[in-house]
């Protein structure tokens, strides 16, 4: 193999092994979170933690509350009711998209006749989120 050719060989694998590090966009943003789990709730109380968080808002005709939870810094319970069909979902403004998503952890839930999800049913639902 020529010089030459090895030498454009390892500028190509370089530039791939460049384009497989990029994390996505980075600076503000917004990113959707959804409650997974067997069956949708009608309403789910979330714990959100991370850094950066702005603001949360309402998908699809949902409602939403939110506020801080308690000192911590950077944590915050959300209350999201769906008013429609389907599972209950949520945007969450964050300063940088490139820094982590946020961790989040069901603490209750209802279901379509507004009755209180048993505590250990809870455990299988899971927020994701996604870009």
């Amino acid at each position: 193999m020529s010089p030459r050719r090895l030498a454009v060989g390892v500028a190509f694998l370089w530039a791939l092994a460049l384009t497989g590090c990029d994390s996505g966009p980075s600076g503000p943003g917004s990113l959707m979170g959804s409650i997974q789990g067997p069956e949708p709730p009608a309403a789910a109380l979330v714990l959100v933690t991370g850094e950066g968080i702005r603001d949360f808002q309402p998908v699809d005709g949902a409602r939403l509350f939110w506020e801080p939870a308690g000192s911590a810094t950077n944590s915050y319970r959300v209350l999201v009711i769906q008013m429609g069909e389907g599972s209950p979902e949520f945007q969450v403004q964050v300063e940088d998209l490139g820094s982590g998503r946020p961790t989040a952890r069901v603490l209750e839930l209802a279901d379509g006749s507004n009755q209180p999800v048993p505590d250990t049913d809870v455990d299988a639902y899971q927020v994701r989120f996604s870009r």
